[in-house]
């Protein structure tokens, strides 16, 4: 699966990416924050969570597109047993 997405990473990129998490992301966007303002610059951040969203997609749909754009079987069977379960850990 990852060969798939992987074009689409960007080195930004902090999620799910092997080596990254939310902890690396934080300490990357503090270091480049404090430059910034030592520098007496701006900064203006936004972080949000749209782990909900997927909660309310249609996921029916959602692996119909997986299957247009090249996901096999396998792949999109993967997505939905971690989808059980990610679920069944926040019960």
């Amino acid at each position: 699966m990852y060969s798939k997405i992987s074009p689409c990473i960007v080195e930004e990129q902090h999620v799910f990416v092997d080596g990254k998490s939310t902890v690396t992301n934080l300490c990357t966007f503090l270091q480049y924050a404090s430059e910034v303002i030592d520098d007496h610059g701006q900064v203006d951040v936004l972080y949000t969570d749209i782990s909900k969203a997927f909660d309310r997609i249609d996921h029916g749909i959602l692996l119909r597109k997986l299957q247009d754009i090249g996901f096999s079987d396998y792949q999109r069977k993967l997505y939905v047993l971690q989808r059980q379960h990610v679920q069944s850990m926040s019960r």
